[in-house]
């Protein structure tokens, strides 16, 4: 009968010959998805061997059950069905062995001992054989039940496997996508003519885009929590919502709509705040643009894809299949950033999908074209500039890490990653956009959230209470 070490020897059997060649097969195939690289998942797969081997480990442990059957003859006659073979044949007992169940009869000593007397029969052995022998002795269901359950066995295990590729091929999210169209039918549909959509800035957006504006007001984040509305001279504030945990942020403008992202949401209120509705609930969205009537994001519970949806939420559909890091729009194309094969790409793509263009290959977040430059934080979190010629090198602006920065005019604004892990920047730098002239404005902690609105530069930091601060830069005439 299995011992412990029996079982311990089948799960792993069963890893190591089943399970895992079916989950590399699965991955060789996805592997050939045009789009997607092969990323095997260790971590998982382990998770997932583990649990099987676990339920190998408990489906066939050794088990003994009594039954009332009392004629052998009987029972010989019922397991003749091609099911089990009888191996050896005694006068109290009877020893025999499964034709089903392959390969795994093949791992673990299957006999199924069937002892006799006067008291009853006794039926000892792993458990899932002695569970089928009994059905068939009782005659409890036919073949094809019993075939049926061997494939829906086959199938689970498979579709356990398998749920890695699946996550990753965006299957789980197809269902989320009809939850969502379902939802959106309760959203009012607005029409917004696109001379009216104004989106936010590129520099706005790499920053969690805490401020917009538009030709009569300013709306920016006041403590995270509050969406404010003011005149372009910072007067006539107006409170258009506070949210009681979930910060706010990722602020775009459309019509008469301020459009934002809160915890896993896109929302949009109207601009004197009577209204407000959302849009999308499916997770979080990064990288928040706007173009014409439509909305692109990266999608960050489908493996950073890239969406696209309309402005009432419709329409939504995977726009590029890659793991993005970062997107932008610039006039009618999008640059990103991306890992294929270990290695980082910038490439540039139409907004009507066509003319993928590699633009250079380095590690390239919150990218800025500004001038005939480009601007990233790179490798190692170094400030980064290089010309638009793929065979220049780029250039070190800030050779420190640095957490955020944003350009206005002719010069960088930028913070330095905090000592403190998990939170936003430590200071608050100057620097021209050829790397000279740097100096340090102020030491204030916790910086983030770089916002160029009209002459203004906006950022938060934390006062002496550790509560957030929104803090104000005039541009033009700058406090000595």
């Amino acid at each position: 009968m299995p011992k412990k070490q029996n079982l311990l020897l089948l799960a792993f059997k069963g890893a190591i010959y089943i399970y895992l060649p079916v989950i590399l097969l699965l991955y060789i195939i996805y592997s050939f998805i045009p789009g997607r690289d092969l990323v095997l998942g260790w971590e998982r797969i382990l998770i997932y061997s583990a649990i099987i081997g676990l339920w190998t480990i408990n489906n066939y442990k050794s088990k003994a059950i009594e039954t009332d059957f009392d004629n052998i003859n009987d029972i010989k006659q019922s397991i003749t069905n091609k099911r089990w073979k009888i191996i050896e044949q005694k006068e109290d007992s009877l020893l025999i062995k499964p034709t089903f169940d392959f390969p795994f009869r093949l791992f673990i000593d299957s006999s199924v001992m069937i002892k006799y007397s006067k008291e009853g029969i006794l039926i000892e052995g792993p458990w899932y054989y002695v569970n089928n022998l009994t059905k068939d002795i009782k005659g409890i269901g036919n073949i094809w039940t019993k075939k049926s359950t061997e494939l829906i066995g086959l199938f689970l295990i498979i579709l356990l496997v398998s749920l890695p590729v699946l996550r990753d091929l965006g299957l789980f999210w197809e269902v989320n996508k009809i939850r969502h169209n379902n939802h959106i039918k309760n959203v009012e549909v607005i029409d917004i003519a696109p001379d009216r959509v104004i989106g936010n800035s590129v520099v706005n957006t790499n920053n969690y885009g805490f401020a917009v504006e538009n030709d009569d007001y300013i709306f920016y984040i006041d403590d995270e929590l509050s969406l404010v509305r003011v005149d372009k001279d910072f007067q006539n504030k107006k409170l258009l919502i506070e949210m009681p945990s979930r910060s706010i942020m990722r602020l775009n403008i459309a019509g008469d709509w301020i459009y934002y992202s809160s915890g896993e949401t896109l929302n949009r209120i109207s601009f004197d705040g009577s209204s407000n509705e959302t849009i999308y609930k499916l997770g979080y969205l990064l990288n928040i643009y706007m173009k014409d009537n439509w909305i692109y994001f990266i999608n960050f519970s489908d493996n950073s894809n890239v969406y696209k949806m309309d402005l009432n939420g419709g329409n939504l559909e995977r726009f590029l299949m890659v793991n993005s890091s970062d997107i932008a729009i610039y006039g009618d194309r999008m640059i990103f950033s991306h890992l294929k094969d270990e290695k980082p790409y910038v490439e540039s793509i139409g907004l009507d999908g066509s003319d993928r263009r590699l633009e250079f290959e380095d590690i390239a977040e919150s990218l800025v074209i500004y001038g005939d430059y480009y601007y990233y934080i790179g490798e190692n979190y170094r400030l980064y500039r290089r010309t638009m010629d793929k065979s220049t090198k780029p250039q070190i602006l800030v050779d420190s890490e640095v957490s955020s920065y944003t350009i206005a005019g002719n010069e960088i604004f930028y913070s330095l990653h905090s000592s403190d892990v998990g939170y936003p920047g430590k200071g608050l730098y100057k620097i021209g956009l050829d790397g000279r002239e740097n100096v340090q404005i102020t030491n204030m902690e916790k910086v983030q959230g770089f916002a160029k609105v009209g002459n203004w530069l906006l950022f938060h930091s934390l006062d002496g209470q550790h509560l957030p601060r929104l803090n104000r830069m005039d541009l033009v005439t700058p406090n000595p």
